[in-house]
């Protein structure tokens, strides 16, 4: 799954990208590793506006969850994460498949299990893509009291992922520039569950860390 990444775009670098502007007066997202479990608001583009970069908090709350204290709701649902092989049947995401988002990264974090002995030590990894080029996950959201939230979509690893996140051998669906267009243009599921394609680049971050949220 993923639940950390890094949004350390400047918001020139994130416009000349994405071709968008954003509608905002000041750019003020977190420069730092972000861990989902704290629910923050980051940059996403939403398919109704391809031109616009705007505020979403991570984590979909659907229509019906509306009227509960989100933070209650997301730690019973965690909805930060969806696979996109089922959200066409799952509760919380079914309705909510064509609603399609970009959401921008610089690179995400995972951890690599290996047993030692009787303990599982977990090292984490930096992932992103060749030349540290900005990029975009495919996601999916619901507008709430006028506020995107969203899910990041997962599909099954590919070979590089599957070998440091082995613990699920999930990873984000991470798209080409090519595609961004066709994925806010509601272009059809199947073609993205496979990313065997995509070229990332991992770095070892040095030593094992005994506690992530993995």
């Amino acid at each position: 799954m993923c639940y950390w990444y890094y949004a350390a775009l400047r918001r020139y670098e994130a416009e000349m990208r994405f071709v968008a502007t954003f509608e905002g007066e000041e750019w003020d997202y977190p420069t730092e590793l972000v861990n989902g479990f704290t629910y923050p608001k980051m940059p996403i583009i939403l398919d109704e506006r391809p031109d616009v970069i705007t505020s979403g908090t991570w984590g979909l709350i659907p229509s019906w969850a509306a009227s509960q204290e989100p933070k209650e709701f997301l730690k019973k649902a965690n909805t930060l994460n969806a696979m996109i092989e089922t959200i066409e049947e799952k509760p919380s995401f079914k309705k909510y498949a064509d609603n399609r988002c970009l959401i921008l990264a610089d690179s995400f974090q995972e951890w690599k299990h290996t047993t030692v002995g009787k303990k599982v030590v977990k090292t984490p990894y930096n992932i992103s893509v060749p030349g540290d080029a900005p990029f975009a996950m495919a996601g999916i959201y619901s507008v709430i009291n006028g506020v995107p939230t969203y899910s990041i979509l997962t599909t099954q690893a590919n070979e590089l992922m599957a070998d440091i996140h082995n613990s699920k051998k999930r990873m984000p669906v991470i798209l080409s520039p090519e595609e961004e267009k066709l994925w806010l243009q509601r272009d059809k599921l199947e073609p993205y569950h496979n990313r065997t394609e995509v070229e990332l680049v991992a770095v070892n971050l040095g030593e094992p860390e005994q506690n992530s949220l993995f």
